[in-house]
């Protein structure tokens, strides 16, 4: 997948007939979901790029990717050639040459596929100056999996772990004693048409106590 970043405007190119020089950067995945062969042929993509029609000029640079064993995502790209300018075929042999270094990542290297840590490493190469015209290639078989790293979200082991205990619902006994208790304090506390005789007045108020479902009178 070529993904041009800040294109410039072509007419100049298309009035002259002359390339104008371009900065590339080549990701190639080095995951653990990758296979030998489907890495070799990352490796010839890549080598076919820089033997391209590239301008004299360009600037090209090659970097492995998979994951971080660390949260602060160090390790999760390798860069093998590192910002070559082309000016000639013995350029493009020395690129061919680190490209081979390119391999696959064990576990203990961060063998998970981290394609936003690649890319922020290529916007720092596009936006470090370099050629106008920009283009980023990301060679991948295209799976995100970042569920094991230790860079993205909780570990594994957290991930993993029993989720809490769901809290013990009150019995339906103790709702429907709660409910009646509610609706008779509601209307024994209903000011009747008697309220002012001197047994009304006399009469203690009601009032919930702490024993569940149950309403009685305070004591004295």
């Amino acid at each position: 997948m070529a993904m041009p970043v800040f294109p410039g405007q072509p007419a100049a190119q298309e009035q002259t007939g002359k390339l104008d020089p371009l900065q590339v950067v080549v990701l190639v995945d080095q995951s653990g979901s990758i296979g030998e062969a489907d890495l070799q042929r990352e490796k010839d993509a890549a080598k076919t790029i820089v033997f391209s029609a590239l301008a004299t000029g360009s600037e090209v640079s090659v970097a492995g990717f998979a994951s971080s064993v660390t949260a602060d995502r160090t390790g999760a790209v390798d860069v093998v050639c590192d910002r070559v300018v082309l000016d000639g075929g013995q350029k493009r042999d020395e690129l061919a040459k680190c490209i081979e270094r390119l391999r696959k990542r064990s576990s203990s290297e961060g063998e998970y596929t981290d394609h936003a840590t690649a890319l922020r490493q290529a916007l720092g190469y596009v936006r470090a100056g370099g050629p106008e015209k920009k283009i980023v290639f990301l060679l991948t078989d295209g799976k995100l999996d970042v569920a094991g790293s230790e860079s993205w979200g909780e570990p594994r082991s957290a991930a993993t772990r029993s989720p809490p205990p769901t809290p013990a619902r009150p019995s339906t006994n103790s709702t429907r004693r709660a409910r009646r208790c509610g609706r008779w304090a509601s209307a024994r506390s209903t000011t009747p048409r008697w309220a002012g005789s001197p047994a009304a007045r006399a009469a203690p108020p009601l009032r919930r106590t702490r024993r569940a479902g149950s309403c009685r009178p305070p004591t004295s």
